[in-house]
């Protein structure tokens, strides 16, 4: 799921400048010869976005997460010299940290 889809997801990011500048340069080449390998190298590019692009929308993402889920989740298994496992639950629960006000040096104070 997730892992085929960064994959073409990452040909397609390869892909589309090639794609793009072959087209361009295809506009630009005055000598034949270069404008008919440009012209493959277009057509082969563009054959192989459309395909990698089609079989990057077939290919099913992971299922959503709950908010339920995630919040039962526990953490992955600690190392032995850390505190034991807890439920994200309890990062919901923490008292929030305010910052003390700080004093800049060279400010005047009132």
């Amino acid at each position: 799921g997730f892992t085929a889809r960064r994959r073409t997801g990452i040909a397609l990011t390869v892909l589309f400048p090639l794609l793009a500048l072959s087209g361009y340069l295809l506009q630009l080449a005055s000598d034949e010869g270069l404008r008919t390998l440009l012209g493959w190298g277009h057509a082969v590019f563009g054959v192989l976005f459309a395909g990698i692009y089609v079989a990057h929308l077939c290919v099913r993402p992971p299922p959503p997460i709950t908010i339920e889920a995630f919040l039962t989740q526990t953490e992955s298994p600690e190392t032995e010299d850390s505190g034991p496992t807890r439920s994200r639950t309890a990062d919901l629960h923490r008292e929030p940290v305010v910052a003390e006000s700080v004093r800049v040096a060279g400010s005047k104070t009132d």
